[in-house]
């Protein structure tokens, strides 16, 4: 079964000293739960985000707005349904947008088509700051007419009873965050015997550690060579 955001938080609490039944005034519950998202968004990064499949309506506009939690798309994983079939048989190429515009010079005077190439954009709208540019734009507006894989960042915990996108073994590389968290704000309030290496340290290795977990998770049976100082291993 998941476990919960509550779960982890108390266990942090242990780990730091504190009763985890009883709110502290400065280390917070809401201190907790920033943090883990935080801590998540982390861990996407080092670990290369999760995959995520998206159905986007295919407009007569060339961009496409994508979810703001996108970290980049997938090569090879846009795919159109241009003719209302249900068959997603064109897939677009990946280009750079400053050689589609030396060949074709501005692309916003091409006329409408079957979509051979995409780019990416990033705007300044707030929900949607990455846009999926398709050239030449559609002919035919379609409902779920888009398909693109994505590596994501997880959405946000917002409930103590909000489970983890974590695999079991994966949860106590969050402890050694949201106790850096703990020392940080302590240290902040003018506690300078605050933990802050301790825990520094071990968040950067729980980083490391994660990375590495999730590369044996998706590699099958492949083994992965670790130099020790006892040589390899």
């Amino acid at each position: 079964m998941p476990t919960t955001w509550e779960t982890v938080r108390k266990r942090a609490c242990r780990r730091y000293g504190l009763a985890p039944e009883v709110e502290d005034a400065l280390l917070s519950v809401p201190l907790f739960l920033d943090r883990v998202n935080e801590l998540l968004q982390e861990l996407a990064q080092v670990g290369g985000g999760f995959r995520e499949e998206f159905t986007l309506d295919l407009p007569t506009t060339a961009a496409v707005a994508l979810s703001s939690r996108v970290l980049r798309v997938l090569d090879g994983t846009v795919r159109v349904d241009a003719d209302g079939d249900g068959v997603f048989e064109t897939e677009p190429e990946y280009a750079q947008e400053e050689e589609l515009r030396a060949c074709y010079g501005a692309l916003e005077n091409q006329p409408a088509g079957v979509p051979a190439y995409y780019y990416l954009q990033r705007g300044s709208a707030a929900d949607a700051m990455v846009s999926l540019v398709l050239h030449p734009r559609a002919e035919t507006a379609r409902t779920g007419g888009l398909k693109v894989a994505c590596r994501t960042s997880p959405a946000a915990v917002t409930a103590a009873a909000d489970t983890l996108p974590l695999q079991a073994h994966e949860e106590r590389f969050l402890i050694p965050g949201i106790c850096l968290a703990l020392a940080e704000t302590e240290l902040s309030r003018g506690r300078r015997d605050a933990p802050l290496a301790l825990w520094d340290g071990r968040w950067e290795k729980a980083l490391t550690d994660y990375a590495d977990s999730v590369e044996d998770s998706t590699r099958s049976n492949s083994r992965r060579v670790i130099y020790t100082d006892g040589g390899w291993d």
